[in-house]
């Protein structure tokens, strides 16, 4: 075994098991995975789904090829009165209990406007994206990992909301600048990365893009100030405001509003 993922949602009630291991090589190996299967279904009985997955690579993040589906391979959640349809290795803040004052804040913070035109920049299954979009003229969300793409668009469709649209792209390519020529200006942007923060890519970008407020998210308050260095020739921080979603850990998620000087 190489990871276990345990996903659950609070809407549904449910259990979404992910076990990632090395290619199975015998029959013993690959039979271990229907004895489990049903071992894990009598023994726990909001279990929605069990995953197989493999990976033979040496890597830190936790995901893999599905091999096996037991049962159903979605969950789905809510907030704000918005249905999400997550897939097993999308991104989705793992803290379900928090989430709708979390996204309440980030709004909040953001203050949107009817006519205006918003970026999401990691946007993942659209857990921003998508209440958001009910505050603005329309959004666009931006990510690279083709999977959360699609569970946003079709989490667009099954909330009826027609003015967010989803772009798979590489955040972090050189004169990213040059991807957007074939969407409007943003008068806002908001970024969610990983706790590695924003390539410098990233932020020459955001730099040559020009938008009246930056929304930065952090779950990383190091790469936070790193990145907050590189903007404050261009924006200042107008609202700091960290959550708690983390509870009993030193981890803390963090919204930043930057306006442009």
């Amino acid at each position: 075994m190489k990871n276990l993922v345990v996903r659950y949602s609070s809407f549904e009630d449910k259990l979404l098991l992910i076990l990632i291991t090395n290619t199975p090589k015998s029959d013993d190996e690959k039979n271990y995975a229907e004895y489990l299967s049903e071992k894990l279904f009598s023994e726990i009985p909001n279990l929605k789904g069990f995953i197989l997955a493999t990976n033979s690579k040496v890597s830190n993040v936790a995901i893999g090829e599905i091999e096996k589906i037991y049962g159903e391979k979605d969950l789905i959640e809510e907030i704000l009165g918005l249905k999400y349809r997550i897939s097993p290795f999308s991104f989705f803040q793992t803290n379900s209990f928090q989430l709708n004052q979390f996204i309440s804040s980030i709004i909040e913070i953001a203050e949107p406007k009817n006519d205006e035109i918003i970026y999401d920049f990691y946007c993942g299954t659209g857990s921003i994206t998508l209440p958001m979009s009910k505050k603005c003229k329309s959004i666009y969300g931006f990510e690279s990992y083709a999977h959360s793409i699609e569970d946003a668009k079709n989490n667009a469709e099954i909330n009826n909301i027609e003015n967010a649209n989803f772009q798979v792209l590489d955040l972090s390519s050189k004169n990213l600048i040059n991807e957007f020529t074939s969407f409007p200006k943003p008068d806002t942007i908001i970024l969610d990365p990983p706790r590695s923060g924003l390539h410098k890519n990233t932020v020459e970008g955001l730099i040559q893009i020009s938008p009246e407020k930056i929304i930065y998210v952090s779950c990383n308050p190091a790469t936070l100030a790193r990145d907050l260095e590189k903007f404050k020739e261009f924006y200042s921080v107008e609202v700091v405001q960290p959550i708690d979603m983390f509870p009993q850990t030193y981890h803390i998620e963090t919204i930043i509003k930057l306006n442009k000087k």
